[in-house]
């Protein structure tokens, strides 16, 4: 006969055991979601001269389902996630990513809490990695770049205190995340040199297309695609896929009409931009 805490050591063990198996990636196609998910936030922009630095944080993951979600919606297994300082110059319309900085996400890492300054040739920055408790204050990650030598610059303990010290916000910055998406968006996953949300798929050209058509995944996911069409990478005709997606259009009653050509302006534009 088992008593009640043998009882709760057995689902206990018995729960221990299917997170490690979830996690492994042995039955993740049965718990999670086979499309894959992009989150892409940047920081303000920080102008010096003619070029703008702001920071990129990505990341591609797959929503949990099922029971995965279990007990309070679950957590997203993460494929890929970074944080890169970039640079762009708005007359040329010309991005480089300059350093992927340390890997050390956790909750409430945020690129949009970023302070920048820069004296002389080096520009400096500082942005929340992980949200405080009323027991643990906020924990800050911080670095520096030589913007003449191009190259990243050793920034000492008290050099990150000082910077902290100096935090704050100026609201009337003309280079608002807002403001940078709309300089930014005509750049391909390949400007911005990230992983792809295709790359964590396997998927044939046709199954692409259908997505396209079908409105599927996020925007992020239709973009690679059509990116991948523009390239040759996928072979579809653009003209073709347009055709496709008015008469589904036309196939719907409103209110689903409007919904459809509502969310899928984006992805229309982005295939007539293709020559």
């Amino acid at each position: 006969m088992y008593d009640g805490r043998t009882a709760w050591g057995l689902v206990f063990v018995a729960l221990l055991l299917f997170g490690v198996v979830v996690q492994s990636g042995a039955m993740g196609s049965l718990f999670y979601s086979e499309r894959v998910y992009t989150s892409h936030r940047l920081s303000t922009g920080f102008e010096v001269e003619d070029h703008v630095y702001f920071l990129s944080e990505y990341r591609l993951f797959r929503m949990p389902r099922g029971i995965a979600r279990f007990p309070d919606g679950g957590q997203a297994r993460r494929l890929y996630q970074a944080t890169h300082l970039y640079r762009f110059c708005p007359e040329s319309e010309e991005l480089q990513q300059l350093i992927q900085l340390a890997d050390n996400h956790q909750p409430g890492h945020n690129v949009q809490s970023a302070y920048f300054e820069a004296d002389a040739d080096v520009l400096r920055f500082i942005h929340t990695v992980r949200s405080g408790t009323r027991e643990q204050v906020d924990t800050w990650q911080a670095a520096a770049w030589h913007m003449r030598q191009n190259r990243e610059e050793p920034l000492s303990a008290e050099s990150k205190a000082e910077l902290l010290s100096r935090l704050h916000y100026d609201q009337e910055k003309p280079w608002k995340p807002s403001a940078l998406r709309k300089a930014l968006r005509n750049m391909t996953i390949t400007d911005w040199k990230l992983p792809s949300p295709l790359a964590y798929l396997d998927q044939t050209d046709d199954q692409y297309v259908n997505d396209l058509i079908a409105l599927r995944g996020d925007q992020a996911h239709r973009n690679a695609i059509i990116e991948e069409i523009a390239a040759g990478r996928i072979d579809a005709d653009p003209r073709d896929v347009l055709r496709r997606m008015e008469e589904r259009a036309d196939s719907l009653e409103e209110p689903a009409r409007s919904a459809y050509g509502l969310f899928g302006r984006d992805t229309v534009d982005a295939l007539r931009a293709i020559r």
